[in-house]
């Protein structure tokens, strides 16, 4: 997924797209007024992390509202400050949508080495827990979207006995003005 960025003079114009064999994907054309404004959101306290039981992984949901003008829709959007703690960070899945819709991944079974974690590039990460301390993460799947939404931050805890909190969540997202 890659985001192409251009200003264009008032004119007409025409977008070819060509695709490989049964290729789909998803596009989105802006006309906008090209002014943009941001919105920002922050998590207050802690959240406790529901940890796996009875054979169902724990989940545990973040939601944290945003509101623009009319037509608004979104440019970026930034993970500015995420902090969690936890025993196991190799247990965990983190996931970032938007209304409802999954948008992107924050976190995926992360720090195992041997690239068994589909080569994420984390294999220094404590062998047992530790922190996730992520900033200024910039997620595209978020852009084309409307800025006034619900965004969530869902953490699954996909292994027992194993304990954590959230105690930061501070979300950006720069909008494009109609």
């Amino acid at each position: 997924n890659e985001k192409i960025e251009g200003r264009l003079e008032p004119g007409a114009y025409f977008i070819k797209v060509f695709g490989v064999q049964a290729s789909q994907n998803d596009y989105v054309l802006l006309k906008t007024s090209g002014v943009t404004a941001t919105e920002q959101a922050e998590m207050v306290g802690e959240v406790e992390v529901n940890d796996y039981t009875g054979l169902r992984p724990g989940r545990t949901r973040v939601d944290l509202p945003f509101t623009a003008p009319e037509g608004a829709l979104i440019h970026s959007l930034t993970i500015r400050d995420l902090h969690l703690e936890h025993t196991w960070l190799r247990d965990l899945r983190i996931t970032a949508s938007w209304n409802g819709v999954q948008r992107g991944v924050v976190w995926n079974l992360q720090g195992d080495n041997q690239g068994r974690d589909g080569g994420e590039d984390d294999d220094d990460l404590p062998l047992t827990g530790g922190d996730i301390d992520l900033d200024d993460r910039t997620y595209e799947g978020f852009s084309g979207l409307p800025a006034t939404g619900l965004f969530s931050l869902e953490i699954q805890d996909l292994m027992p006995r194993d304990t954590g909190v959230l105690d930061r969540l501070f979300v950006e997202v720069e909008y494009l003005i109609p």
